[in-house]
């Protein structure tokens, strides 16, 4: 006769724990993926002109290629400039990059490579008697970066005093320090990259400012 009283009893107290058991975590904010996820990009001139051709190699030098492994970067004008970027987007970040990054130029020579057509958005050049600096801002899907990639800072110096990457040098600068990324300003990601020569190049090219971006280091 007891047995109706203890089901009721026993479901009452279930119906109270699920009642009073805690709340579940919420589940964690979805982590946007840094890298590239695309192909390997396909540095081309325009349509019109065609799949682009490298030029053959001049003084001694290699000519420039697709998968060139160049390092040696300058910065001439607001059209003539090169950038250290990783040399399979599809694989590295730019911060995973830092030690085997290449030189992707607007007009490559020297064994580096030609950048993606429309990759550049804007440029802004500028010479003083201390450094000379090009930045602007970059469309990261031509080279298949992420816009979530928030990027580093490459230097002349690095880790071993090597260089990040190894070997990475501007003409004529004793020192340099580029920056990339899409996080300083929502919605545009900009490049920076300042070359600097004299006595007291250091001074304009400290890699001691490595966390603080663009807009910081470089506002141009």
């Amino acid at each position: 006769m007891f047995q109706p009283q203890l089901l009721v009893l026993f479901t009452c107290l279930v119906a109270l724990s699920k009642q009073q058991a805690p709340p579940s975590a919420p589940s964690p904010a979805p982590v946007p993926p840094i890298g590239g996820s695309g192909p390997p990009p396909a540095p081309i001139t325009t349509a019109q002109v065609g799949p682009w051709k490298p030029p053959s190699g001049s003084g001694g030098l290699p000519p420039p290629s697709l998968n060139g492994m160049g390092r040696q970067i300058r910065i001439n004008s607001a059209t003539d400039f090169c950038i250290l970027m990783p040399p399979d987007p599809t694989k590295q970040n730019l911060v995973d990059a830092e030690a085997n990054a290449v030189a992707y130029c607007t007009n490559p020579v020297n064994d580096t490579r030609p950048m993606p057509d429309g990759f550049i958005k804007t440029s802004h050049f500028r010479h003083t008697d201390k450094y000379v600096q090009i930045s602007g801002t970059y469309d990261p899907s031509k080279m298949n970066l992420s816009p979530n990639d928030c990027g580093g800072e490459y230097d002349n110096h690095g880790a071993m005093g090597v260089g990040n990457p190894v070997g990475a040098a501007v003409d004529g600068a004793h020192d340099f320090m580029q920056f990339m990324g899409g996080c300083d300003i929502p919605g545009n990601a900009v490049f920076c990259l300042r070359a600097c020569h004299g006595d007291d190049s250091y001074e304009y090219c400290k890699n001691t400012y490595d966390l603080m971006g663009c807009l910081w280091v470089m506002p141009g």
